[in-house]
Formats: C-alpha cells, structure tokens, sequence
C-alpha cells in the first residue's frame, strides 16, 4: 500500500458521526507527500471519497483541501477549505444524513475531531442541528459543543448553549435549555379592516 492510500484510509476510519467498518472503499484525490516539518507532509486536493457496503453506497466524503502534519509532536490533520459527508439509504442512494462545516481539524494523538464555522448536521429522523463549533471524541464516541446549538425538527426549533450527545447524535443533551417554540406553518391572515361585510348593513 502507497503512503498516500495509507493517509486516506486513516482519513476514513476517523471521520466522524457515521460507522463505515466493514465497507470498501474509493478515493479520488491528486497527493503531494513532503518531508518538512514546516510544512504538511500529505496535501490532498479535491478529496473525494466513497464507502460501499454489499455493493451499495453507504457513505460520502468530500473535501476541497487536506493537510497532514505528522512531522511534530502532536500529529495533525486539517481541512482549511472545509467538509461535506453524506449517509446514504439503501438501494435508493437517497441522503439519510449529511454534515457541513467550513472548518475541519483532527488531533491524531488525542483522537479528537472539530469542526468549526457554520456547521449544519441532520440526523436519520430529520433533525437539524445548526452551530458554530462541535467536537467529536473517538475514544468516548461523544459528540459535544459549548456555543449556542440550535435544533430543529420539523415545526419545533430547541436552543441551546450547547449540546452533548452520542456520536450517532439520535440522543442530544442541550446545555442551558434557552426554550422551545413551534413555528406556525399555516400563515394567520389578518383580518382586513377596510372590508366592508355586506351582511352587517342595515337594510
């Protein structure tokens, strides 16, 4: 197995919020491997990669730009130009869930992900979660987040000062519930003043 195959594959294992053990796998991206400690020693651009299970897709990532700094102390992954992951059904290959963020960065010794800058994520039942910054634990398989969090699921929207929940997020925990509200989806139309109801006039 090449270096750059190797890097990629360990880009598979770690990423977070979806379980791809046991799927195969396929990656288009152009590599350029360094040897300085100044500087990354894996860019991959336009980084691409695919999960199958029994022959079906299972999983998508995508990435405009990975660097990899393994020359120092603690080894590092970062995504400077941001993530997208998709989780896909069945057969159908319609997207189950999906995640968002603009900003990505791995701690290879501690084994703990971030995620920063307009990061949306949905779950397989339909809940939105919108924040700024989220941290996912390999070791606790904890997702976790200490910035206003807000969820939404369907017409009810929950906020938050931040959330905790498994890495499958179907349990979240907000921190210093902020309230919920349900959005009307039916507009309420005003009645009009300036109509004049024909049946009120005096005959």
């Amino acid at each position: 197995m090449t270096k750059s195959k190797e890097i990629t594959l360990k880009v598979i294992i770690a990423l977070f919020l979806f379980n791809i053990f046991g799927c195969d796998t396929k990656v288009n991206s152009s590599v350029t491997i360094e040897d300085t400690k100044n500087h990354p020693t894996v860019t991959s651009n336009n980084l691409s990669i695919k999960s199958f299970k029994d022959g079906l897709l299972a999983y998508k990532f995508d990435a405009k730009l990975l660097e990899r700094y393994e020359m120092v102390d603690t080894p590092y992954m970062v995504f400077r130009k941001g993530i997208h992951i998709e989780t896909f059904k069945d057969s159908t290959e319609a997207i189950v869930t999906f995640l968002d963020a603009d900003y990505a960065y791995y701690d290879e010794k501690k084994r703990v992900w971030e995620a920063r800058g307009n990061v949306v994520g949905k779950d397989s039942l339909g809940k939105t979660l919108y924040t700024e910054q989220i941290f996912w634990n390999e070791k606790t398989r904890k997702i976790y987040s200490n910035v206003f969090t807000k969820i939404v699921n369907g017409p009810e929207v929950t906020t938050g000062s931040g959330f905790e929940s498994d890495d499958e997020m179907k349990v979240i925990h907000l921190k210093q519930n902020r309230g919920r509200m349900i959005l009307n989806k039916d507009p309420v139309i005003a009645p009009d003043s300036t109509k004049v109801d024909s049946t009120a006039i005096a005959k």
